[in-house]
């Protein structure tokens, strides 16, 4: 057994169940290597395989010269912090997975690569003046080019291209096309940070709903678990609204797990009728520069609000308010093939990891959940 301050344990996409010791690159410091930063390596055969750092060691069982160094560090500054890291190894451990896998099943897909990756960034459009005047009806080969382009007449102002993509998933080649017919034009993003404000919502709570979002807020920086029981139409939505409201406009951030048929872009549109803030979206239904633009924002905290389907659960949040699984009863939380994982039931453990309290939104709950409120370990409430 070697004994060296400087060996770092590094997680590899591979089926191999452990993380693999190797040496840092002599021209950096050992002090700027911290666990949760990508890093390229040798790894058998392969020249240059993504590793990531999840943590030091002072000790290897394999003798010193036969560790290899690591060739490069592809970030910064960690992509994950410790606790997200630390949950990250509690799932490997609780799924019997693959450490590896776990953690790169966790990243965007570019971050997955062995290359450094610059913050993504996004365009704004706007109508041209040719745009202004021009009759969408008669556009007939691309129905999605015409709805862009009827949306920016409507609006009448610019419109950022992730707002765009969100609305349009795999737009962009339609956004071009309308760019040629100069009929729309592009410009850079400045980035400005946008301020947060609130559109008040169309109905007034009625007492059940009040006191849901009272109990939901009152506990906040604690890691409750709410089973908000509904029927449809009984105003779930309206609570989760109403206790977003409070959370994003002190500054933290929601994380919102909806079905893979519960997000649509009518969906979306209606938390952006709301809430006029950054929104970050992860579904299968964008590019992968979508989705890490996505990531990032939500990474920064420049977005205060995060939909998202079953993998959204690991994207990580710079300072977590509140964690809504809407219809959490509904299977396809379960990850069904490769790493076999419930999205729910992770969410429960981050929140309580975090402090957090989760609201677990269902007309028909799980028999798991209704189980847990008659163990008193969720508070049950009630919309009739």
């Amino acid at each position: 057994m070697t004994a060296n301050k400087r060996i770092l344990r590094v997680a590899i996409a591979t089926p191999l169940r452990r993380l693999f010791d190797y040496l840092p690159p002599e021209n950096i410091e050992p002090n700027k290597i911290t666990p949760g930063m990508r890093v390229s390596i040798p790894f058998g055969k392969r020249k240059d395989v993504t590793g990531l750092i999840v943590a030091n060691a002072d000790k290897s069982e394999y003798p010193l010269n036969k560790l290899k160094k690591i060739h490069r560090i592809l970030d910064t500054k960690p992509i994950f912090d410790d606790a997200h890291l630390a949950l990250l190894v509690w799932s490997s451990r609780y799924y019997h997975h693959p450490i590896g896998e776990v953690i790169f099943n966790a990243l965007p897909a570019l971050l997955r690569k062995n290359q450094t990756v610059e913050k993504a960034g996004s365009h704004n459009w706007q109508l041209s003046k040719q745009g202004k005047a021009f009759d969408p009806n008669t556009i007939k080969n691309s129905p999605k080019q015409a709805q862009i382009l009827n949306h920016f007449q409507q609006k009448k102002s610019a419109l950022n291209e992730t707002t765009l993509q969100q609305l349009y998933p795999r737009s962009k080649a339609s956004l071009i096309a309308l760019e040629k017919k100069g009929l729309i034009e592009r410009s850079l993003d400045d980035e400005k940070p946008e301020e947060t404000q609130i559109i008040p919502g169309p109905y007034a709570l009625n007492n059940e709903q009040k006191n849901a979002v009272n109990k939901i807020l009152n506990s906040i920086d604690s890691n409750k678990i709410y089973l908000l029981d509904g029927l449809t139409g009984s105003g779930k939505t309206e609570v989760y609204m109403a206790a977003i409201e409070s959370v994003i406009t002190s500054g933290k951030q929601c994380l919102i797990l909806l079905p893979e048929i519960g997000l649509t872009p009518q969906l979306i549109q209606r938390f952006q009728d709301r809430f006029k803030t950054n929104i970050a979206i992860q579904h299968s239904g964008l590019s992968d520069p979508e989705r890490l633009q996505h990531w990032q924002n939500a990474r920064s905290g420049k977005a205060k609000l995060i939909l998202g389907t079953r993998s959204a659960v690991w994207t990580p949040l710079l300072n977590p308010g509140l964690y809504i699984i809407d219809e959490e009863h509904d299977l396809s939380y379960k990850q069904q093939d490769g790493f076999r994982y419930s999205a729910r039931d992770i969410l429960i453990i981050r929140a309580k990891r975090n402090k957090v309290p989760i609201v677990l939104g269902s007309a028909t709950p799980s028999l798991e959940s209704l189980y847990n409120v008659k163990k008193n370990r969720y508070e049950h409430l009630v919309l009739s």
